[in-house]
Parts: C-alpha cells; sequence; structure tokens
C-alpha cells in the first residue's frame, strides 16, 4: 500500500515491532516531483487537516483528499510523509494553503519516503 501523510509516527510501525529482531525501515528525502511520480499511480491519503489537502492538491496536481486515517505500515508499504521543516509558525497561526505555499516556496517543506521492504 501506498501513503500520503503529513506525519510520521513510530506508532505506525505497531505491527512490525518485535522484541527478538530490528525491523529495517528505509527512509529518503524526495523533491516534489518524485513525491508527485510515486503518487501519480495509486495512494491513500491520510491527510487531516483542509489546508494541507488543498496546498498539495494545488502543488503536487493530484487531488489529495482530507481524510484523518489511522495507519500500520506493513511490509511492502511505502509513506510519503510532507512536512513543514525547520519553519516555527507563530503562536496560532494555522497551516492553511496559503501558509504551507509560502513556507514551501521558501524552501521549508520536505518530502519524506519512508518505504518498509
Amino acid at each position: 500500500m501506498q501513503y500520503l501523510t503529513n506525519a510520521f509516527s513510530l506508532q505506525m510501525l505497531s505491527k512490525l515491532l518485535r522484541k527478538d529482531t530490528e525491523t529495517p525501515v528505509y527512509i529518503k528525502e524526495l523533491d516534489a516531483e518524485e513525491a508527485k511520480a510515486y503518487l501519480s499511480t495509486y495512494f491513500v491519503s491520510a491527510i487531516g487537516h483542509q489546508g494541507t489537502a488543498e496546498f498539495l492538491t494545488k502543488l503536487l496536481g493530484i487531488q489529495v483528499p482530507l481524510n484523518r486515517a489511522q495507519i500500520e505500515l506493513l511490509p511492502g508499504d511505502r509513506l510519503i510523509v510532507m512536512q513543514p521543516w525547520g519553519a516555527r509558525l507563530q503562536p496560532g497561526q494555522e497551516l492553511t494553503a496559503d501558509v504551507m505555499m509560502e513556507l514551501f516556496k521558501q524552501g521549508k517543506v520536505k518530502f519524506i519516503m519512508i518505504r518498509i521492504p
């Protein structure tokens, strides 16, 4: 399965965790075009904020629906995470589509791919 999210949590790996063995996880930074290429075939949205869904729809040219879903990754899954990076919002500032686009233009938004072999 392939997912698009705006956050990553270790809880997403809960079905893979074992006390007796390590779980491999591969992580790679993507640019927006690479993210779009991965997502152009099929993905499940787990974007929980309307402004973020609108921003991603505009940036990637792919319909990104709002979907507050809980994800538990399994072998073979790919997670593409879009997050503001290194930018602290002002107190009370909302991540609207316009704010997200401005952060992106400033290079303060990253796409990270997490793949479970």
